[in-house]
């Protein structure tokens, strides 16, 4: 599969983040390949790690403190994690089945039943972990995570090994597809073909300040949105 490469031009929120978080940026650049980051990974122990998703939302800062429960089963990139600021009653009361529905509801259906606190952690796309002590206690009270909670259940998942079997029995079955609407997740879907690739390599070719005037078109819907954030990277070097 060819990948529209988005991380060719230099990014703007890139070299904001190494003006003002010099430090920040140097420990995300030496962490983002996936043998440095198994090195923070301790199932056994389940060594809590600060983690940083989208998924956690923003009222937290998309921060929670995380616990690495077991690998998938069938994906030796992926670590279950469980997001100890959650509630871990569905871990501890569900069974594999009961706890596989849940995991798979929309949280706008669950009315008020809690959210299976589990997710996956993908090692091999550049996933933000650090270790727990990394998260300072006023950024903390800042977001709203109670670092004593979260440390709680951590322990209370140590004291239920079971947990991790029924977790792991979850992932073993196949995961329902959930079509994404971010575009470079799309890309995992499937391969372009010869004329698109062809296409794509015309607009690598041509100058940045000459993209919004080429006239080209694409049998795949996904590569508009893809020229549309490759315009916006490289506009930065020739609109100044």
């Amino acid at each position: 599969m060819t990948r529209w490469p988005m991380c060719t031009p230099p990014s703007p929120w890139r070299n904001w983040v190494k003006t003002r978080q010099p430090r920040l940026f140097d420990y995300l650049y030496s962490h983002r390949n996936k043998r440095k980051l198994a090195t923070l990974i301790d199932v056994p122990q389940m060594k809590p790690l600060v983690h940083v998703s989208g998924m956690f939302g923003a009222a937290r800062g998309n921060t929670s403190l995380v616990a690495p429960l077991a690998w998938h089963p069938e994906n030796r990139n992926a670590v279950i994690m469980v997001d100890l600021a959650g509630d871990m009653a569905p871990l501890l009361e569900l069974d594999a089945d009961a706890l596989r529905e849940r995991l798979y509801t929309p949280r706008a259906e669950l009315g008020d039943l809690p959210a299976a606190p589990i997710k996956l952690v993908h090692l091999n796309k550049c996933p933000v972990l650090a270790q727990a002590n990394t998260l300072r206690p006023q950024d903390a009270d800042r977001l709203g995570i109670s670092i004593q909670r979260c440390l709680e259940n951590a322990q209370l998942l140590r004291a239920n090994p079971q947990v991790r079997e029924k977790v792991v029995a979850v992932y073993a079955e196949a995961e329902p597809f959930v079509p994404s609407e971010n575009v470079d997740a799309q890309l995992y879907n499937g391969f372009f073909s010869d004329a698109d690739r062809a296409a794509m390599k015309i607009v690598l070719e041509t100058e940045p300040r000459n993209l919004p005037a080429l006239d080209i078109t694409f049998a795949d819907k996904r590569i508009e949105r893809l020229l549309f954030n490759y315009r916006g990277a490289q506009l930065p070097r020739h609109a100044r």
